[in-house]
């Protein structure tokens, strides 16, 4: 398959329409931040940056070991996945993104590096299972404290788009390759195929 950045549309190399998509992302995210960083300027002072190697704990402990949703441990196991598997899928982005952006670097893409798109695959899988998870304790066994909300449904069916779309692209790419680091891709090719 041809490399969309280097492929051209419109007597343009794919990249450039790349690189002013990812300059537009850059401004509008920058600009949110802006306005985020103002709204805080203007609240009373706190301390942010004493006690800084408990707080790098916390964060370590809380946010990457998600320790206080594993103490509900279903949703807090598959909370723990999906936010792994996002993690991991942000990851490869960034690296497609700096691939994509400097077509002259001598770096596959992600998803052609067994060692990134195999985990990912897995990931995919589990993560999936863990989306039905919580979208049955959301839909079916709500607790009552838990809200429903449209936020959180749209967040839920955005996630899974983006897990069975990347699915059914190993998919293709094992109807059209022989990978054999690829599961997942070598069982969506033959639903596919």
């Amino acid at each position: 398959m041809p490399d969309p950045t280097t492929s051209t549309s419109l007597g343009l190399p794919g990249y450039v329409y790349l690189w002013i998509a990812t300059a537009v992302a850059l401004v509008v995210f920058g600009l949110r931040a802006y306005r985020l960083v103002a709204t805080l300027r203007r609240a009373r002072r706190e301390p942010r940056w004493d006690h800084a190697s408990r707080r790098v704990w916390n964060v370590v402990v809380n946010v990457l070991g998600q320790r206080r949703l594993l103490n509900d441990r279903g949703i807090g196991v598959a909370h723990f996945l999906i936010f792994w598997t996002f993690m991991f899928y942000a990851g490869s982005f960034a690296w497609n993104l700096l691939r994509g952006l400097i077509p002259a670097l001598p770096i596959p893409y992600a998803d052609e590096v067994a060692v990134v798109s195999l985990p990912m695959e897995i990931l995919s899988v589990l993560a999936l299972v863990a989306l039905a998870g919580a979208a049955l304790r959301r839909y079916v066994f709500t607790p009552p404290r838990l809200e429903r909300s449209g936020d959180a449904s749209f967040i839920l069916v955005l996630i899974t788009v983006l897990l069975v779309t990347f699915l059914l692209g190993q998919g293709a790419k094992a109807l059209t390759e022989d990978v054999w680091w690829s599961p997942a891709g070598n069982v969506a090719a033959s639903i596919l195929g």
